[in-house]
């Protein structure tokens, strides 16, 4: 585990004081944080590990999952958390419920044959790309990325003298190795805050969001394309993400930011 002091203050206390010009700012430099994660480059997917002690190698290894409130929480079996070498064995995993603590609350009946279509329709999927790996095929659709599952306001620190200025973002602990094509990054629902309610103010947060879409789409343009191409894998991982829920209930986000 790497630690290190960051300095400044969090983004989500400063921003009801930040002027328009200021958000718009801070909000590209949010841009530029999400281009970096999606131009490293990884061969499968998983989380990011290390030995330990003095070896600093790192490398993907078992998907890490976010901390839960289940008292002494049993983790799944790391046989079963990958690392993935290619994209269907991940949405498997992820509709199976494979990297699911152990001593959660049994499944209901109803609950395990909603799994069942959606298990199905993932090993169905005429999708060619979600069998191939990075070293097999090197094109966009098989590029495998680092991903903040987590990127919004509250998680960024800005400077104190200037909000603007990004000095560090936190809550790595939920981070992983996706498919570049899986990506939609999340920033503006935070700040759809119960302070944030005047129709000016609204709208402005509408034109940085489009504004923050076309930048990071200029700055990472296979991200973009892919975002059309590959429509149908992500609704894949959305079902694979919410194999129990209720079908009408199972949607694709709107938007992006």
């Amino acid at each position: 585990m790497l630690l290190e002091d960051i300095r400044g203050t969090n983004l989500y206390m400063t921003w009801p004081e930040m002027s328009i010009d200021q958000r718009q700012k801070v909000g590209l430099a949010v841009v530029n944080v999400w281009a970096q994660l999606m131009r490293l480059r990884f061969g499968a997917i998983g989380s990011i590990n290390s030995p330990g002690d003095d070896d600093t190698t790192l490398y993907v290894g078992p998907m890490t999952f976010m901390p839960t409130t289940i008292g002494k929480a049993v983790a799944p079996a790391r046989s079963k958390c990958g690392p993935f070498s290619c994209a269907r064995d991940w949405l498997l995993a992820l509709a199976r419920l494979d990297m699911r603590f152990l001593n959660e609350a049994p499944l209901k009946e109803e609950e395990k044959s909603r799994m069942i279509p959606v298990i199905s329709a993932t090993k169905a999927a005429p999708l060619p790309y979600l069998d191939s790996s990075d070293a097999s095929d090197p094109s966009p659709r098989s590029t495998n990325v680092l991903f903040h599952v987590d990127l919004g306001v509250h998680n960024i620190m800005v400077d104190s003298d200037d909000p603007t200025i990004i000095t560090g973002v936190i809550d790595w602990e939920g981070a992983c190795v996706v498919p570049l094509w899986s990506i939609l990054p999340r920033f503006s629902n935070p700040l759809r805050a119960p302070y944030i309610t005047k129709p000016d103010e609204l709208g402005a947060l509408e034109e940085l969001r489009c504004l923050m879409e076309r930048t990071l789409s200029d700055a990472v343009p296979e991200w973009a394309k892919l975002i059309t191409e590959c429509r149908e894998a992500r609704m894949l991982r959305i079902r694979a993400e919410m194999s129990t829920a209720e079908p009408h209930n199972v949607r694709m986000p709107e938007g992006i930011f």
